[in-house]
């Protein structure tokens, strides 16, 4: 799966959240916990992972939040970083 994201959406997450969308490449893509982002009417379906970040991002739980592309082929990560202690509890019920 192709992980793609705007260019400057990428360098204002960095300074936001501390982690560049590129860093969503490090993630544990296959054990994430998604859901559907229902809390505004987006223009499109978007969802939220939990999941680890791999070793070089500090084997953290990070929030992503993405899209899917229709053929299913990529990811386009809108926003990257840490989860809450409330996310992380959730995470760790799962």
């Amino acid at each position: 799966m192709d992980i793609t994201f705007d260019p400057e959406k990428n360098a204002s997450n960095k300074v936001k959240h501390g982690y560049l969308l590129s860093d969503a490449e490090l993630l544990d893509w296959d054990n994430m916990l998604v859901s559907e982002d229902e809390t505004c009417d987006y223009s499109e379906v978007r969802f939220t992972g939990l999941t680890y970040g791999l070793a070089q991002l500090g084997d953290k739980i990070f929030s992503v939040c993405f899209t899917v592309s229709e053929d299913y082929e990529a990811y386009r990560v809108i926003s990257l970083r840490l989860a809450t202690k409330q996310e992380i509890k959730r995470y760790a019920e799962t």
